[in-house]
């Protein structure tokens, strides 16, 4: 009898923690959904707004707006409209579309669509916006893996329809990026972290009347090697002031490296 009382109570003792448990799961839910909802509906207010355009302008360096913030499925945080400031005297920069998110892998994610940045060089052979800045003496594709060294083992970077123009001092265009597409993503191997890049450029204009169409690389980057070539293709590099000579090949002397 005393064994069949302490079988029943063992019985009840785990009913009653199994209960529980799933009672604090509950609630645990219960508190995740209401913070998931109030994000999302916080995050649409326009103090939400101002509270992202200080954020984002803090990090830029430069002062920002933004037309609109929301969430997006699985719980992405979406920036519609982003931009320089009306009151900011400097080179533009603009993005239709910013989206945040983490990955499964606690990596954060970056996605940016039609983006358009202006570089413009100063007196002191600096660059505008300063963030941006080491992308004003960009001269080859193979410095972009040098350029994003400081995050590219933490972030995930998808870019698309975006373009980059670079300026003098005197706003004048001295070369230009257009219908970017660029890719950036680690990759764990047993060993060491390794990342993945993949560029496209469908127009590139230097000086001289110089342009490429269609210039494509793709390559992996680590630790003792920065470019490890994967794919190469391009057209043909072509000059405008040429064909308007009346060139039947209309094609120049490329300059050393693959210059954007």
């Amino acid at each position: 009898m005393g064994k069949k009382n302490s079988e029943t109570d063992t019985l009840g003792s785990s009913s009653s923690g199994a209960r529980r448990v799933g009672g604090l799961l509950g609630t645990l839910i219960i508190v995740v959904l209401i913070v998931l909802v109030f994000g999302f509906l916080a995050i649409r207010t326009r103090t939400a707004a101002h509270w992202l355009e200080s954020y984002l302008g803090d990090r830029l360096g430069v002062p920002v707006s933004i037309e609109k913030s929301s969430i997006a499925w699985p719980y992405d945080l979406v920036i519609e409209g982003l931009r320089t400031a009306e009151e900011y005297d400097g080179p533009d920069f603009s993005a239709v579309e910013l989206r945040i998110r983490w990955t499964r892998r606690f990596q954060t994610s970056i996605e940016l669509r039609r983006a358009m940045l202006v570089m413009r060089s100063t007196p002191e052979g600096e660059w505008l916006p300063a963030i941006f800045a080491a992308l004003g003496p960009l001269q080859n594709i193979e410095e972009i893996s040098a350029v994003t060294d400081s995050f590219e083992q933490k972030v995930v970077v998808s870019i698309t329809d975006s373009s980059v123009k670079w300026e003098d001092e005197h706003e004048r265009d001295l070369a230009s990026a257009t219908g970017i597409r660029f890719s950036m993503m680690p990759l764990q191997l047993p060993t060491r972290t390794i990342v993945h890049y993949h560029l496209y450029i469908r127009r590139a204009d230097g000086g001289g009347g110089y342009m490429l169409r269609g210039v494509e690389r793709e390559w992996l980057a680590g630790e003792d090697n920065t470019y490890m070539e994967l794919m190469r293709r391009e057209n043909q590099p072509g000059s405008q002031a040429a064909g308007a000579e009346g060139r039947d090949d209309g094609a120049t002397d490329p300059p050393e490296g693959d210059a954007l």
